[in-house]
C-alpha cells in the first residue's frame, strides 16, 4: 500500500499530465511539422521587401535595408529560440522523471514545494511555446518567453525557496539553462539585464545558505567563499560578453547576405533590362576579360553553336586599334561615392568569324560588385549595316546623344516587376 500525501497524488498527476502532452506534441512534430511554414513565409517577405529596394529612394532604400536586416536578426533568434525551448523541454521530461520515480520510490526528496511549483510552471510555459509557436513569432512573444524562464530560473535559487544542502547541486544546472535561454535569445541588453539579476540572486544565494566551508557537495565543494563569488561574476561577464559578441557577429553575416542577395538582385534586374533593347548582354571583369558564358555573342560572331567566350579579352575581338584604344580610354572612366556606377554608349567595327565587317553598338554599365570588384555589364547590337548607313565613331557619340536620336520621353520602369511598370 502507497502512503502518498495529497501532495504528492497531485504533483505525479501534474507530471504525468505534461509528460501526456509532451509526447502528443512530440509526436504531432514528426508526423505533420507546420513551423516551417512560417519560416518560409517570412522568407518570402523578406525576398519581397529586398527587391522593393530597386524603386525607393536612397534614403528610403537605407531605412528599408536597416528595418531588413532587423527582420531578419528576429527570424534567425526564432529559430533559435525554438531549438532551444525543445531541449529544455527534453530537460524537463528527464526531471518530471526523476520525480515521480522519487515520489514512488520514498526517496526523501531535496526540492522544496515552492520549486516544484516553479519547475511545473517552467514546463507549462515551454510546453504552450512548442504548442503554439506563433506566440514566439513577435518580438514581445520571444522577449516574454526569455524574461519569464530567467525569472523561473533565478526563482528557484532565491534563499528560502532553494534549501541550503541543495543550492550547490542545483545551482550549475541553473547556469547551464540561463546561458542556453540566453545564446539563444541573443539580444544583449536584455541578456546583460537578465544575467546581472541571476549573478545577483547567486552571491546573495551563497552569502546566506551556501555552506561549502563545512563539505558540501556539488560544482562548489570545498570553494573558498571569494573564489565562488569570483567565478559567478567571471560567469555574468564571460555570458554577457560572449553573447554580445556572437550577436554582433550574427547581425555582420546577416547584414553582408542580404547586401550580396540585393546586389544579385540589382544585377538580374540591369540584366534583364539590357536584354530587352540589346541582342547580346555580357559581363566583364575590371581587365574587360569575359566572365560570363556568352554563348549568344558567340553565335552573333558566328563562332559556332555552344561556343563560349569566357576568358577572352572583350577588346581582342575589336577590328581595328584605334577603336581598342579607345575603348579602353572609355571603359576606365572611375568610380566614385558619389557616383559609384557609371553608363556609357559608343559604337565600334567587329568582324565575324567568316570575315564578315559589321558595326556594332555597345552600353556599358560599370559597377561595383562583391568585395568592391569593378564589373562591366556591356550590351551589344548591330548598328549602321542593314540600311547602309555609317556609324558615327567612338568619339563623335556620347550617352546622352545616343538616347535623344532613339526617343523623346526617357522614363524609368521597373524590371522586377511584369509588365514593367513606370516608376
Amino acid at each position: 500500500v502507497w502512503h502518498l500525501s495529497g501532495y504528492e497524488v497531485a504533483l505525479l498527476c501534474v507530471c504525468a499530465s505534461l509528460f501526456v502532452a509532451y509526447v502528443l506534441v512530440t509526436l504531432r512534430s514528426i508526423v505533420r511539422e507546420q513551423w516551417w511554414l512560417l519560416a518560409r513565409n517570412m522568407a518570402v517577405a523578406l525576398k519581397a521587401a529586398v527587391i522593393r529596394q530597386v524603386r525607393k529612394t536612397p534614403d528610403e532604400s537605407f531605412s528599408e535595408f536597416e528595418a531588413i536586416i532587423s527582420e531578419k536578426m528576429w527570424t534567425s533568434r526564432f529559430a533559435r529560440c525554438r531549438f532551444a525551448n525543445r531541449l529544455f523541454l527534453a530537460c524537463c521530461v528527464v526531471h518530471s522523471a526523476g520525480i515521480v520515480i522519487n515520489i514512488l520510490s520514498f526517496v526523501v526528496r531535496s526540492n522544496s514545494r515552492v520549486q516544484d511549483v516553479i519547475f511545473l510552471i517552467a514546463f507549462s510555459l515551454n510546453l504552450l511555446c512548442d504548442i503554439l509557436p506563433h506566440l514566439l513569432c513577435c518580438k514581445l512573444g520571444l522577449g516574454v518567453w526569455y524574461s519569464l524562464n530567467m525569472v523561473l530560473g533565478c526563482s528557484s535559487l532565491a534563499p528560502g525557496i532553494c534549501p541550503p544542502m541543495y543550492f550547490p547541486t542545483v545551482s550549475p544546472f541553473i547556469m547551464l539553462l540561463a546561458a542556453l535561454h540566453s545564446l539563444a535569445y541573443m539580444q544583449s541588453i536584455v541578456v546583460a539585464c537578465g544575467t546581472m539579476a541571476l549573478v545577483a540572486l547567486l552571491c546573495t544565494s551563497v552569502m546566506l545558505n551556501a555552506n561549502v566551508e563545512d563539505g558540501d557537495e556539488g560544482l562548489f565543494q570545498a570553494w573558498p567563499r571569494p573564489m565562488i563569488l569570483a567565478s559567478i561574476f567571471l560567469y555574468g561577464f564571460g555570458l554577457c560578453l560572449f553573447t554580445a559578441m556572437i550577436e554582433r557577429s550574427s547581425e555582420a553575416q546577416i547584414r553582408s547576405d542580404a547586401a550580396a542577395f540585393l546586389l544579385t538582385e540589382k544585377h538580374h534586374a540591369s540584366n534583364a533590362l539590357m536584354r530587352i533593347f540589346y541582342d547580346v548582354v555580357v559581363e566583364l571583369d575590371a581587365s574587360f576579360m569575359v566572365t560570363s558564358n556568352s554563348e549568344d555573342c558567340a553565335a552573333l560572331l558566328h563562332h559556332g553553336p555552344g561556343l563560349s567566350l569566357r576568358g577572352t579579352h572583350f577588346e581582342d575581338l575589336l577590328l581595328d586599334d584605334e577603336d581598342r584604344q579607345i575603348f579602353k580610354q572609355r571603359m576606365q572612366q572611375p568610380l566614385t561615392e558619389d557616383r559609384p556606377a557609371t553608363a556609357d554608349v559608343m559604337h565600334v567595327s567587329m568582324m565575324r568569324a567568316g570575315g564578315d565587317r559589321f558595326q556594332a553598338e555597345l552600353f556599358n554599365f560599370k559597377y561595383r560588385g562583391l568585395g568592391g570588384r569593378t564589373c562591366h555589364l556591356l550590351g551589344l547590337r548591330e548598328f549602321g549595316d542593314i540600311d547602309g548607313t555609317i556609324a558615327p565613331t567612338l568619339a563623335e557619340i556620347s550617352l546622352s546623344e545616343s538616347l535623344a536620336g532613339r526617343c523623346s520621353v526617357a522614363v524609368t520602369v521597373d524590371s522586377a516587376e511584369e509588365g514593367l511598370p513606370v516608376l
